[in-house]
């Protein structure tokens, strides 16, 4: 028999195990050449390519294989009375910006209208509204629009008000003037704001820094940010405002007990966000605020300016108040009258089969302006239809909207 057609038979069964295959190939081997010949070892190169063989053999079952694309599960949905939260608490007509892409350059940039930058290397530029990479050190400016930065290296976020002047470093920020947001993000990192003479040291904190000519006013809204000048020093915790006046010295903390007001500024940037847990977050508490009847003004403002967002939670809200406040359920329905869209409305639906006359004919005034349908039904069917008339209504109405 041919050495090729004993190795042929010997590397036929391998099973992966380089040392099992290594011994299979070397017992199923012919005897080497004579003891004279001059090149060492006559069983060197057979063993070297037994074990490289039955090695890569391991080595291609040990390495992870290419992952097949995921498929897109179809959309069922329950019908059920009660309304669910959604799984993403945004407006689903509004497009999310993209998550931000890994760039070498520094920073990831979202731009929301016209900001002037100056970037080393490159100079002055003006971005229109969109994502953009640039440089570590970059100067924004945003007389026409704010800016989202993703700061790669440590998962630090900065958002930049209309109005503002500052240059993004990888560990710091220098405000020279206006208001930002710094998130100093979870991977044990500090971020340093720089105003002037005074420093302020985020660790695993977030909040807010505006700098004006009468001096620094900071409020944190989680962690805790040190805050030192060359007179006076001062910690903010969360949901706490301190303000430094023009001479270094720190005023006492003051409580703000309802922040979203007071970040009302970057609502928008927050809603457009890739990470949804952030805009969760907001609006469970905002929502909290206004079922409780505390800061009534404020809540209701912010709630508008959230939008859509809120839909499922009023809803939820009005059936479980529409019996033992009445009169907090129609101001309720009223707000998600102006709250509402085509998205969002089939989230409204449910609140048809109350009782309540005068809140079913809201809710179907409602979803009929802001979707430009009604169902099949009038306003005379809705005062005074049955509940299981209602209830097919609802679901084809339902199935129309989702469609």
């Amino acid at each position: 028999m041919s050495l090729d057609r004993d190795l042929h038979d010997a590397l036929h069964p391998l099973g992966g195990d380089p040392v099992a295959d290594a011994a299979r190939v070397l017992a199923a081997l012919p005897p080497g050449p004579p003891p004279a010949t001059p090149r060492g070892p006559w069983w060197l190169p057979w063993t070297m390519l037994a074990i490289g063989l039955a090695g890569g053999l391991a080595f291609d079952r040990l390495m992870p294989r290419p992952q097949q694309p995921l498929q897109a599960l179809p959309d069922v949905r329950k019908e059920n009375d009660k309304p669910k939260p959604p799984p993403d608490v945004a407006n689903p007509a509004v497009q999310t910006m993209p998550a931000p892409m890994l760039s070498p350059m520094g920073l990831t940039v979202m731009s929301f209208g016209t900001t002037e930058i100056d970037e080393p290397g490159v100079g002055r530029q003006e971005l229109k509204p969109g994502q953009y990479e640039c440089a570590l050190d970059t100067v924004f400016r945003t007389t026409k629009g704010q800016v989202g930065v993703y700061v790669i290296a440590n998962d630090a976020r900065v958002r930049i008000d209309y109005g503002t002047a500052a240059r993004v470093e990888v560990d710091h920020v220098a405000l020279d003037f206006g208001r930002i947001f710094v998130d100093a993000g979870q991977r044990d990192a500090r971020m340093m704001v720089v105003c002037g003479k005074v420093k302020l040291v985020f660790a695993k904190a977030s909040g807010v820094v505006a700098f004006k000519p009468s001096g620094i006013e900071v409020l944190g809204i989680d962690g805790t940010i040190d805050v030192t000048s060359p007179i006076d020093t001062a910690r903010v915790d969360k949901y706490q405002r301190v303000e430094i006046d023009a001479d270094g010295s720190a005023r006492p903390a003051e409580k703000v007990p309802f922040l979203a007001p007071e970040t009302s500024w970057m609502a928008h940037m927050i809603q457009m966000s890739a990470d949804r847990r952030e805009l969760e977050e907001r609006v469970n508490e905002v929502f909290a605020v206004y079922e409780k009847g505390e800061f009534p003004a404020e809540a209701e403002r912010e709630m508008l300016r959230l939008g859509p967002s809120t839909a499922w939670l009023l809803t939820d809200s009005i059936e479980r108040h529409i019996a033992s406040d009445r009169a907090y359920a129609l101001r309720a329905a009223a707000l998600l009258a102006r709250v509402v869209d085509y998205a969002s409305a089939a989230y409204a639906l449910p609140l048809l089969l109350q009782d309540d006359v005068e809140l079913r004919l809201l809710i179907f005034a409602a979803v009929r302006a802001r979707t430009g349908t009604d169902g099949g039904t009038s306003e005379a069917f809705w005062r005074d239809a049955s509940r299981e008339r209602r209830r097919s209504a609802v679901e084809e109405w339902r199935t129309e909207l989702l469609r």
